[in-house]
């Protein structure tokens, strides 16, 4: 079902966006993700501890976000990061390798979690169409290189432009985040644009405090 027009006020979606037929989008309910990037840290002892201390925290859990930690080991998987900057450059992964990964998970019934960065953006997406990736199964991530791990992220208006272009591409077909120096301080002003649905979060994530501050500041 899609909405055409410019008024959506009676439609609903699970990820509470639609296409209309200006290319913009309309916002209903707006569900909001909140995805760790663990990378390579913390053990098995090191997740439960963490695990505790997040409980111990009592976070104010709205049922408009949806949490999802994505660990270094493996066990029951439902999501992975693919595309990441990192891998991308230090690992020379082209377009086409990721999506040939993303391909993989799909088809093990795993989520991908797609980061994707300027000026590739049509290269990408164009690798993922050709590799026959169902893109309405994935998550797509914003990750502007010049913001990981630096503690000062891009301006929400900035992010939303290029998200809106990854929605386009898309066909607004799957949740867009922005990743890059997420904290408690910034998330939430991402979350309020329109083509936005949620953060990737790195460094705060491994901090029970800061992950339950941005947890709290979204709901």
């Amino acid at each position: 079902m899609r909405a055409e027009g410019y008024c959506c006020e009676t439609v609903t979606r699970e990820y509470g966006f639609w296409r209309t037929s200006n290319h913009s989008r309309c916002i209903i309910k707006k569900v909001k993700y909140v995805i760790g990037n663990w990378k390579s840290n913390q053990n098995i002892s090191q997740s439960l501890i963490w695990l505790d201390g997040l409980s111990a925290l009592h976070p104010k859990f709205s049922p408009e976000v949806t949490v999802i930690l994505c660990l270094p080991f493996t066990d029951i998987v439902n999501y992975c990061i693919v595309g990441h900057s990192e891998r991308r450059q230090e690992f020379s992964e082209t377009s086409e390798i990721v999506a040939q990964k993303a391909r993989l998970l799909l088809e093990s019934s795993i989520t991908p979690i797609i980061c994707l960065d300027t000026p590739y953006l049509d290269e990408q997406i164009k690798a993922l169409f050709t590799c026959d990736v169902d893109v309405s199964r994935c998550f797509f991530v914003y990750e502007p290189i010049s913001a990981i791990g630096i503690g000062k992220p891009i301006d929400s208006v900035s992010a939303n432009h290029i998200a809106n272009q990854i929605a386009f591409l898309t066909d607004n077909a799957a949740p867009i985040l922005y990743g890059g120096s997420v904290s408690s301080d910034n998330a939430a002003s991402f979350v309020r644009e329109n083509c936005i649905d949620g953060v990737l979060v790195g460094t705060d994530s491994l901090e029970p405090t800061l992950f339950a501050g941005i947890i709290t500041s979204l709901s």
